[in-house]
């Protein structure tokens, strides 16, 4: 769709304030037409057009239909418009009114017990209190035994003392001084966590020492990737497996100025060509994520066995 052609579409006002409203929540056409009081038909007949022209999505629960953005299309044609409108119409009398209906609706439907029925099938993207990526990680944690794990990028050790509890011994490998005295006091309390100030594509260990070697989002930050995992697959024992997690590629540069990004992500092909390099026995990268901030960067994650 052109942008003028959107331009057309969100001429009328109304179908604005449909947009915002669905920015963050999911909703059904009569909790709209309560927020905006405006007649059901009226916003049905909006939301059909808005939903033509792929700019939102409706899923189906029963007898009610939820409807929510349609995060794909803004973000590879409009990645940056949703913000603008946010913050062009954040004064806007009719929408500052919308916004407080739309917290009185809102509650009412978690008084209401709804909100398992108004998630379902998409429950990952709505916050409830206590239920939390790192709660949930935190517990599955704890159903995982590892042996001699090798963290290469460490950082400040915030993995480390997650899964170093886990391990019969582990290592934090990281180049930054700074990062690597943050996670030796984060870790004093383990005595099975080790460190080493060191460079990525020279590691100071033995060949086949490790049974687990994590490379978690450092690859953007390496000068040769392929050497980077090639040492990631010299210090791994035979068997041992070598996971990994990555941007996917991208076109969004200023990752580069602003993260000290050297590349601006991978291909799931590549990574898989790398590991096959080294010999081996397999090798599967894919895309298993996607952030739901902008610019919506996808992670790939990728497990080897050497």
């Amino acid at each position: 769709m052109e942008l003028n052609e959107l331009f057309k579409i969100l001429a009328d006002e109304s179908r604005i304030r449909l947009l915002l409203m669905l920015h963050d929540n999911e909703l059904t056409v009569a909790e709209m037409a309560e927020v905006t009081q405006m007649p059901q038909p009226r916003v049905s007949t909006h939301l059909s057009l808005l939903r033509q022209n792929d700019l939102v999505i409706v899923r189906k629960q029963g007898v009610f239909a939820y409807y929510r953005i349609n995060t794909g299309t803004f973000k590879q044609q409009y990645p940056a418009f949703l913000d603008l409108l946010s913050d062009h119409y954040g004064n806007n009398p009719l929408v500052q009114q919308d916004q407080k209906r739309l917290k009185l609706v809102l509650s009412q439907k978690a008084k209401g017990n709804q909100w398992v029925d108004s998630v379902a099938g998409d429950m990952e993207r709505h916050y409830s209190p206590g239920r939390t990526w790192e709660a949930t990680t935190r517990l599955i944690a704890q159903m995982i035994q590892l042996e001699s794990v090798l963290d290469i990028g460490s950082g400040d050790g915030v993995l480390a003392e997650l899964m170093a509890p886990q391990s019969k011994q582990y290592t934090c490998v990281d180049n930054n001084h700074k990062a690597m005295e943050a996670a030796k006091k984060r870790l004093q309390h383990l005595a099975n966590v080790q460190f080493a100030e060191a460079d990525m594509h020279d590691l100071p260990f033995a060949d086949n020492q490790f049974d687990c070697v994590l490379l978690l989002q450092v690859l953007t930050y390496a000068e040769n990737p392929k050497k980077t995992i090639a040492e990631a697959v010299r210090v791994t024992k035979p068997k041992g497996r070598i996971m990994l997690a990555t941007l996917n590629k991208h076109a969004h540069h200023h990752v580069q100025k602003e993260y000290g990004h050297i590349h601006m992500g991978f291909k799931p092909d590549t990574i898989e060509a790398y590991f096959m390099e080294q010999q081996c026995q397999s090798a599967q990268a894919r895309i298993t994520s996607q952030e739901q901030r902008l610019p919506h960067f996808e992670i790939i994650t990728a497990e080897a066995i050497k």
